[in-house]
């Protein structure tokens, strides 16, 4: 609920959600260690009474509200420019910005929140009334109730819920959780005047706790950044890694027995692994479904065996608050690895293949029905396969690939083949230019002269351009001396990739300014007004949805000039957001026509699609007269910044 309304200060990418989950992780490890650390050292009594008082000061932070660190002047904006250091160590700052938030944002309740599961446990495990109760069933049914939550928001709460309602409901559940939190509280102390003692963990077992915890915890994110990313940039793709994560602590918690090790379970695992590796790479040409299907199952597959040994492994019931605590450091030590610093690291997504090998040692380290010579095999042909990863993904030396570079909100690549070259973001091409110097201003891709965009070009002959996304600058190429762009871009690597490695911008004679930030915010910030606004921001394969709501569309009116259009690049193979812009025009009172192009591999043109929203009834009177250009359907979808409902666009 936090990260979708941070998305727009954010710029819409699966870096907010990964980075939400390294924040959340974090402050789990809090809460564990707050527990532990008052129970152990100040004793029982005490613990109720800092729960009670940080209970009392969650009540008064309700209901929540996003505290930007940049409102409050802790961190200062970006900076407009492309020289600018404000990205200059991989989208470092965007990164702390988010997490700052998060922290005065939520960060006392979710502590309070994420201390009630050891401390409930600690009760019962020390409760007389209640004898030998096993706690940490509880552990699963803790889980449950996370992954309900999850899943509750998408599919029930977010398509009928503004999210001003969410919030109200969401304080209301906190309330309720409050009262019965105190209730506990006043009943335990009531039944159990003295306090039985706790044992300490096992020493030999710690590293080994941290450790079953880290390997799924990174497992997570990285499948969670390749699917968002690289394979298909799908909101509710975010949930599905989570919930499958969450879903095998319920199995092994709750149900210890259907995971016992053995030889199949070894060998799934194993399967499970080599499978996910290998639909994973894009030559290989996997449908869609294989590769999400493949990258889905591998997680749980390891999850599943990871937290089932880590279930076999938990320490006496009064020694549980220490168990937990190296869970919850295992957790976040495994997603700030894979989620912060392998981003600072790595210029590819390269620890995505880290994670694989981690994985496969533990799985074939822990498990049987392996002979040691298939074992020793099977580890030396996947670390060479990593190796040669290595030399593919963060060199490059894989013949094609010219520069390579990664920010907070993607990796990059630029590479050459048949007499093109173009700029891969993540999974994505986001511009093609030919390398023979008489062709290389020519549009390709999505901006070829067949396009919608290009159409709009020749029919207004715009002077002030905006363009909200950069790619490599193809659209420049329909400007002219008389025109100029105000180039909108939150990625400043984007901008100094299509500086350094395609001419398209300095070949161009019209005048070109840059702002770097998120493109509502900035154009909305800007005091210019347009004759034509482009809206062709993509993370990865996607339109982020803050751009695409009833408000963004106020926001770009604002910045148009009276007989001036919004052009929208909508082109995807799973969202179609056709009826969600024809709403907002019918609400606004706006023209629209959509523009949809063929392609042709050969001229390296894509087929897209482009939505025109304008005022001007001369205008789109003759767009709608003229090939290609239509009228959109009967259906409308209307999407605010507060609620948007993606399964009503699905293809």
């Amino acid at each position: 609920m936090l990260a979708k309304q941070l998305l727009p200060d954010f710029g819409g990418g699966a870096s907010i959600w990964v980075t939400s989950m390294v924040f959340f992780q974090v402050m789990l490890l809090a809460g564990y260690g707050l527990v532990h650390g008052l129970i152990h050292r100040f004793g029982l009594r005490y613990q109720m009474a800092c729960s009670a008082v940080m209970l009392a000061l969650a009540l008064t932070m309700m209901p929540l509200v996003v505290v930007d660190v940049i409102d409050i002047g802790v961190f200062e904006a970006d900076v407009p420019g492309t020289d600018s250091a404000v990205e200059s160590v991989h989208g470092l700052v965007p990164s702390l910005r988010l997490l700052a938030t998060l922290l005065l944002t939520v960060a006392l309740p979710y502590t309070l929140l994420a201390s009630t599961g050891p401390t409930l446990q600690y009760w019962m495990a020390n409760d007389r009334a209640l004898g030998e109760v096993n706690p940490y069933i509880q552990y699963g049914v803790s889980n449950a109730g996370s992954l309900a939550g999850l899943l509750i928001f998408p599919f029930l709460l977010e398509p009928v819920l503004p999210g001003e309602r969410q919030l109200l409901l969401w304080t209301a559940g906190f309330v309720i959780y409050g009262v019965l939190l105190a209730t506990c509280m006043v009943r335990y102390l009531a039944l159990n005047p003295a306090t039985i003692a706790s044992i300490g963990p096992v020493g030999q077992h710690r590293v080994l706790w941290l450790v079953q915890a880290m390997v799924p915890s990174a497992l997570l994110i990285v499948v969670t950044h390749y699917l968002t990313q690289d394979v298909v940039n799908f909101p509710l793709l975010w949930v599905a890694p989570l919930a499958l994560y969450l879903l095998s602590f319920i199995c092994c918690f709750l149900f210890p027995a259907i995971n016992r090790p053995g030889s199949i379970r070894t060998v799934a695992g194993v399967a499970g692994l080599l499978a996910l590796v290998v639909t994973s790479r894009p030559e290989f040409g996997f449908e869609l479904a294989v590769r999400v299907g493949s990258a889905l199952l591998g997680l749980f597959v390891v999850s599943l065996i990871v937290h089932g040994d880590l279930e076999r492994e938990k320490p006496e019931r009064q020694a549980l608050t220490g168990f937990y605590l190296m869970v919850a450091a295992g957790g976040a030590l495994g997603s700030v690895l894979a989620g912060l610093l392998a981003p600072m690291v790595f210029v590819s997504t390269f620890e995505f293949h880290l994670a694989m090998l981690a994985s496969l040692v533990y799985v074939i380290a822990t498990g049987n029905g392996l002979g040691q010579t298939l074992r020793r095999s099977l580890l030396l042909v996947f670390v060479v396969f990593v190796g040669i990863t290595y030399v593919t993904h963060e060199t490059r030396y894989d013949g094609q690939t010219i520069a390579r570079s990664r920010s907070f909100y993607s990796s990059y690549a630029v590479r050459e083949a048949d007499g093109v070259r173009r700029l891969v973001v993540g999974s994505h091409v986001h511009g093609e230019q030919f390398l023979d110097p008489a062709r290389a201003s020519e549009p390709l891709a999505y901006y070829h002269p067949d396009t919608g965009i290009a159409d709009l070009f020749r029919q207004m002959l715009p002077q002030r351009v905006a363009l909200v996304g950069l790619g490599i600058g193809s659209l420049v190429a329909y400007g002219d001396a008389a025109t100029s762009f105000d180039v909108f871009e939150i990625d400043s690597e984007v901008i100094r990739l299509a500086r350094s490695h395609f001419s398209v911008l300095s070949r161009s004679d019209s005048e070109i300014h840059f702002t770097v930030g998120d493109g509502r915010i900035a154009l909305g910030d800007s005091t210019a007004s347009y004759d034509l606004i482009v809206m062709d921001a993509f993370s990865s394969g996607t339109i982020p949805t803050h751009l695409v709501t009833l408000e963004a569309v106020v926001g770009q009116l604002a910045r148009l000039d009276a007989e001036g259009v919004v052009a929208y690049h909508i082109s995807n193979h799973y969202v179609d957001l056709v009826p969600v812009l024809a709403a907002a025009a019918a609400e606004l009172d706006l023209g629209i026509a959509i523009h949809e192009s063929g392609g042709n591999e050969a001229l390296q043109r894509y087929p897209a699609t482009w939505v025109a929203l304008t005022r001007n009834e001369e205008l789109l009177r003759r767009l709608l007269a003229a090939p290609r250009w239509k009228s959109p359907g009967s259906e409308r979808i209307l999407w605010r910044d507060d609620q948007s409902d993606i399964w009503s666009v699905l293809r």
